[in-house]
């Protein structure tokens, strides 16, 4: 994957003066900016680039449990690629998305590769 973003990505990012991990950039952006006074909020979610094979990791043997939360996660990774197209689409040069790649899929799948998205909500100081 890390070819993939390099070769298709990373170029176009910084060309238009773009960052990679902007959950990471923007908190301290807020902060000099005086936005981050009481109120404020981020709220981060995580998902698997793609949806685990394997059992997820959890104590509980119930299979209906367990199917809800495999459907929770397919849908937590679909809905993070379509947020992945919207934010970073713009800026690829490839003819197909890194999902699209079987030996990419594989990849991820064995190390567990997760997105995470930042909801920011800042609030000025007085």
């Amino acid at each position: 994957m890390r070819s993939w973003i390099e070769d298709n990505l990373i170029f176009n990012l910084e060309k238009n003066f773009r960052c990679m991990n902007p959950s990471k950039l923007f908190p301290l952006w807020l902060a000099d900016a005086s936005l981050r006074a009481e109120g404020s909020t981020i709220t981060t979610v995580k998902f698997f680039a793609i949806p685990p094979t394997d059992k997820p990791d959890t104590a509980t043997t119930d299979s209906e449990q367990l199917a809800e939360r495999a459907i929770k996660q397919e849908l937590r990774s679909l809905v993070g690629r379509m947020l992945w197209k919207e934010v970073w689409g713009q800026f690829i040069t490839a003819d197909r998305w890194w999902w699209e790649h079987p030996d990419i899929a594989e990849e991820c799948d064995q190390l567990k590769t997760s997105w995470e998205y930042s909801i920011i909500e800042a609030v000025k100081d007085a």
